[in-house]
């Protein structure tokens, strides 16, 4: 289970309640997270959302850290299951929306890539698994959709997205609008 929060903390969770962890995001800045998904192998988490002073929109890749198992959970203090050293867990980081924020993300499965919507109406492609380098590596966007006729996919902040193995997208906007993409992703004949 995975939960995101306002301060920046992204809470992981084993289904059954057995383990926890907690990972602070912007250890340089204050964050706000808005959502947060698992890659389809389970062993990488994006997280996006906004710098708290600046409105600038921020993501991150981070790998999923080991957790241990017992048999409850113990009354620890939260502080305690924060790591305050997330940098060797982020894979990536990326930014490119105008301010307001990333408000939706999703991996594309068994591709490098990732899809983020944000307040700025944009859905934007971003090759994570191949960053440029840098301390955290940045992923490099490598497509951004554009509906006809306008500067971004939505006339309105992107609520939601979805996206299916077969690379088709779907998104909706706070005006209502749905709109569905096709990503063209080449796969590996087996």
């Amino acid at each position: 289970v995975l939960v995101v929060g306002l301060e920046g903390v992204l809470a992981i969770c084993s289904a059954d309640g057995t383990a926890r962890r907690e990972i602070r995001l912007g250890t340089e800045f204050p964050v706000s997270l808005h959502a947060g998904e698992y890659s389809s192998d389970g062993q990488h988490i994006v997280a996006v959302g906004e710098v708290v002073d600046t409105g600038q929109s921020m993501g991150w890749v981070v790998r999923v850290p080991a957790m241990e198992i017992t048999d409850e959970i113990p009354p620890v203090p939260a502080a305690d299951l924060i790591s305050d050293e997330p940098d060797d867990l982020i894979t990536c980081r990326f930014s490119g929306h105008q301010a307001g924020g990333i408000s939706s993300v999703g991996f594309v499965p068994d591709s490098p890539y990732l899809v983020s919507g944000g307040n700025d109406g944009a859905l934007v492609v971003w090759n994570w698994k191949q960053p440029l380098p840098g301390t955290p590596p940045m992923a490099y966007e490598a497509f951004r959709f554009m509906a006809s006729n306008k500067a971004t996919a939505h006339r309105a902040p992107i609520t939601s997205l979805a996206v299916a193995k077969s690379g088709r997208i779907a998104s909706a906007s706070t005006n209502g609008e749905i709109s569905l993409w096709n990503l063209a992703i080449p796969h590996k004949n087996e």
